[in-house]
């Protein structure tokens, strides 16, 4: 979880999972959104050239953050590069899909794992 003097809305270490990790949806105005309306959510994981690292569709959406289960595969997607990534987050109603939509785009960082 990035520290509250991080630059980084998302941050974690390449290799390293197996723990939830919860990514806050905030207002514009940096208070906590409501996104219990949403029923389906979706985790998009790029470099800042654009190039896919992952996707998740199984986040879990709580009152105002999204809870990502980090699997090995996700977090090894960035193995070969570590460095800035653009993260979006986006929520749905599936009862509604072309009517409540919500995307939020944060700023994240690959830390390359240390190993000795």
């Amino acid at each position: 979880m990035p520290s509250s003097q991080s630059k980084f809305d998302v941050e974690y270490i390449s290799g390293e999972f197996g723990e939830n990790y919860d990514i806050n949806i905030n207002q514009d105005n940096g208070d906590p959104a409501d996104i219990s309306w949403a029923t389906k959510g979706i985790l998009t994981v790029r470099k800042p050239d654009g190039t896919l690292l992952f996707e998740d569709d199984t986040i879990s959406i709580l009152t105002s953050k999204v809870r990502w289960a980090m699997t090995e595969a996700q977090t090894e997607a960035g193995s070969s590069y570590t460095g800035n990534i653009d993260v979006q987050v986006e929520l749905k109603d599936l009862a509604t899909p072309t009517i409540k939509r919500l995307v939020k785009v944060l700023k994240g960082f690959i830390y390359k794992k240390i190993t000795t």
